[in-house]
């Protein structure tokens, strides 16, 4: 009997260890590396996005959590790294953010952490939207050779693009496949949305919810109404820029 059961554990055991090769488990012994996790706001894996134009008028400046991963063991004392933002991005340290250095050391004990970028709300946001590219480099303690699969090498570098461009809420920009709000209300901008708010008396939130139903007509009359009264008043609504507020081809 003893015989049988050592003859199915040489020829089970070796089978069991092959499999876990094969399926990719692997040891890293006492080696580690880091990579960039996803960030809040809109984002995917090695890009977001941080947009001020959807938030509060007065807000200067915004606060990104940057997570780091940490791949192998937890480590057994802090240890050094760096980040570095690479030459090619166009915005300005101080003026369009706020980063304390390329020198962080990752904690002992854990499996992850997180820097804190300060995003700064600057003019430059309102025309162009600026870019920032974080890129963590090699360190005697963290070998990104380590990263062998495509999407955790991509975690190396982290893309931000930062703006204050307003964004028109989903459903108003005209597709191929779907006429969009904009065929009655014309361009998007934060005032229009506004004003429509003071011509028509609903919130803003009621609006953006019955649009979707098939109000767009409704709220854009109330619209072209309160702009037509203001300009016959002799005080045109202006846009943000200084121009007179437009409507869609739908009113031409």
């Amino acid at each position: 009997m003893k015989r049988i059961i050592y003859l199915i554990l040489t020829i089970v055991l070796p089978l069991f260890i092959f499999s876990c090769k094969k399926d990719g488990l692997e040891n890293f012994g006492d080696r580690n590396a880091l990579y960039f996790d996803g960030i809040s706001e809109t984002s995917t894996l090695d890009s977001t996005d941080i947009n001020f134009s959807a938030g509060a008028d007065d807000k200067k400046d915004s606060i990104v959590k940057v997570p780091i991963l940490l791949m192998g063991r937890q480590l057994t004392s802090a240890a050094p790294y760096e980040i570095y933002i690479d030459p090619s991005s166009t915005a300005t340290a101080g003026v369009d953010y706020e980063w304390k250095g390329n020198q962080f050391s990752f904690p002992a004990g854990v499996s992850s952490d997180t820097l804190l970028l300060k995003v700064l709300r600057s003019s430059r946001m309102l025309s162009s939207k600026l870019s920032m590219k974080l890129e963590i480099r090699p360190s005697a303690k963290f070998d990104i050779r380590l990263l062998t699969r495509e999407d955790k090498r991509k975690g190396l570098t982290m893309n931000l693009y930062l703006s204050d461009i307003p964004m028109p809420p989903d459903g108003w920009v005209t597709t191929p496949q779907l006429r969009g709000y904009d065929y009655y209300f014309g361009t998007y901008s934060k005032k229009k949305l506004s004003t429509t708010v003071l011509a028509s008396g609903y919130a803003e939130d009621d609006i953006l919810y019955f649009l979707p139903l098939g109000y767009s007509g409704f709220f854009a009359d109330r619209l072209v109404a309160y702009l037509n009264r203001m300009k016959a008043a002799g005080t045109p609504v202006l846009e943000t820029d200084g121009s007179e507020m437009k409507v869609g081809p739908y009113y031409l």
